[in-house]
């Protein structure tokens, strides 16, 4: 037995049944930021650096620069390198 059934006032209704439609607007939500998404990587692929430093509070820069002092020495394969700014750093 749950903690919810245990404190339902009944063990055959749930103390928090779910609304029917109580999963629409996460579902919308997700939608909306796929949506978002999919156009920042394509058509607005030329807003991804004033969207990722409006995001970032202005912490962009720093944390592309941060991870420096982290790398070994030698070849560095950078992944999913985006606008290319650490690349250039290196």
């Amino acid at each position: 037995m749950t903690n919810a059934q245990q404190l339902s006032p009944s063990p055959s209704i749930p103390l928090n049944p779910p609304h029917p439609r109580s999963r629409l607007p996460r579902r919308l939500y997700g939608h909306a930021l796929q949506w978002a998404f999919r156009r920042l990587y394509h058509e607005w692929a030329w807003s991804y650096d004033l969207v990722a430093a409006t995001v970032s509070g202005g912490q962009w820069a720093h944390w592309i620069t941060a991870v420096l002092p982290l790398l070994q020495p030698g070849p560095t394969l950078e992944l999913g390198c985006g606008t290319g700014y650490l690349q250039r750093a290196l």
